[in-house]
């Protein structure tokens, strides 16, 4: 665990990023059932209370922060863990909290039920009645509590909601280096609509494409339209135009096509592209007969009437299931 005293030396918004990512793995950690350090979170609590007032921490908060103070170094120096260092720690944040419930109103900054403030003022509420007595919440209510804290700590850092859990705050992007990519590739034949098209790179990103092809006649993914559903994907998800040609010589290319191998029937590549075809017209001849060159096309059995998906739907649920062939798991 990353040392309060280190935390503290960090500038102010190193220090809320790192908090972030510190309350993003306890998240991770209560999710596969293990228990966070819940002395260390109140640590942070009252790390963040005291020097970053301007997430609205106000007297309330500052007096709450004061008796969880104390109540830590009471707990600490009882477990017994990093006795001194701790107490010590606790003392001083104690004292921090005494002064800052001395300040006035305007130097804690009013609580807006509409900003960041009102979001921590909810963090504070959640801290006096659980994060002090910390068998008072459920591993659920414990969550929730993290999630939320995290969430406004990302949002006073500028993090858009969508992005809160992906993004990489130095960059404003989302995090290339921290998705998985597997050898398939996904070939876009004149698609027409660019929401369709933002909506298979946020797909494909989901499931580790290593790249996309569009057709010349394929709307790119920097359309405003095709971005507003790919959702930052169409950045991190390497891309390229080109024509159907180019795929001649390449490995394990199949078509997902009416008249097809049953989904759950089909031998996926180990390393391949697929063809999705235009939400009219479907593949070209040309694009069908590659794929029947070489592996095939697979169907995805439906019991509606219609009988149909949208494009960018019957293309998620392929995907799911390619990444679960390749990934060794059910496609359940």
């Amino acid at each position: 665990m990353f040392p309060l005293r280190k935390l503290r030396e960090l500038p102010p918004k190193t220090g809320l990023r790192k908090i972030a990512l510190i309350l993003r793995g306890m998240e991770t950690e209560l999710a596969r059932g293990k228990a966070p350090d819940r002395d260390y979170l109140r640590g942070l609590c009252e790390l963040i209370a005291a020097d970053y007032k301007d997430l609205g921490a106000d007297r309330s908060a500052a007096a709450a922060g004061a008796e969880a103070a104390a109540d830590y170094k009471d707990r600490s120096a009882t477990a017994g863990r990093n006795t001194a260092a701790d107490a010590e720690v606790a003392e001083d944040y104690k004292d921090r909290f005494a002064t800052a419930d001395r300040n006035t109103a305007a130097d804690a900054g009013p609580a807006d039920s509409g900003s960041v403030g009102a979001g921590f003022s909810d963090s504070s509420g959640l801290a006096r009645a659980g994060i002090a007595d910390s068998s008072a919440l459920s591993s659920a209510e414990l969550l929730r509590f993290i999630n939320n804290l995290r969430h406004t700590i990302l949002t006073h850092l500028g993090a858009a909601p969508a992005e809160w859990d992906f993004i990489d705050h130095t960059t404003g992007m989302l995090d290339a280096a921290s998705r998985a990519v597997l050898p398939l590739r996904v070939y876009l034949e004149d698609i027409r609509s660019p929401y369709n098209v933002g909506s298979m790179f946020r797909t494909a990103e989901a499931f580790g494409a290593e790249h996309i092809y569009l057709s010349p006649q394929t709307p790119r993914p920097t359309h405003p339209r095709a971005s507003k559903t790919a959702r930052g994907c169409e950045k991190i998800v390497p891309w390229s135009v080109a024509p159907l040609r180019e795929l001649a010589r390449a490995p394990g290319v199949f078509a997902l096509e009416l008249g097809g191998t049953p989904l759950d029937e089909f031998v996926f590549p180990r390393q391949g592209t697929v063809l999705i075809g235009s939400e009219e017209l479907g593949l070209s001849p040309e694009a069908l007969a590659l794929a029947d060159g070489k592996a095939g096309r697979v169907s995805i059995p439906m019991a509606g009437a219609k009988r149909s998906l949208n494009v960018s739907a019957a293309f998620a649920v392929l995907m799911r299931k390619w990444y679960a062939a390749l990934a060794g798991k059910s496609g359940e």
